[in-house]
């Protein structure tokens, strides 16, 4: 079974988000993190293979998240997911670890196509 992180301090798009990702994909499971605290003790207690992050949160960035992140041995693929769709911010992402860097103002279909072609048609 395939593990995902979802880090988004904005509730209803955290909801919104893991509904079309069960909606696309029901056996996975998904967690949820508010917050860079959250975040990091949720992926410390269940190594996830997926980690979704937005860059603002309230208590630090997604950045300290992913750079956290590769900075312990993983396999954990890392998708950005935010509002800020700008080059400096996808630079940094990058910089960071992620693997991939999505707007959140992209159709929802692109972010599920890339995970289902990254999980193989099996999912």
């Amino acid at each position: 079974m395939v593990s995902t992180l979802l880090v988004e301090d904005n509730l209803f798009f955290r909801q919104s988000f893991k509904k079309v990702m069960n909606d696309r994909f029901p056996t996975m499971e998904i967690m949820e993190a508010a917050n860079k605290k959250e975040a990091l003790d949720r992926y410390r207690k269940s190594l996830p293979n997926l980690v979704f992050i937005d860059i603002n949160l309230p208590d630090g960035n997604g950045f300290e998240i992913s750079n956290k992140i590769r900075s312990e041995p993983s396999t954990c693929v890392i998708f950005f997911l935010t509002s800020y769709d700008l080059p400096e911010y996808r630079q940094a992402a990058f910089k960071n670890g992620a693997d991939y860097f999505f707007s959140k103002d992209c159709k929802p279909e692109e972010i599920l196509d890339a995970l289902q072609s990254l999980l193989g048609k099996s999912f």
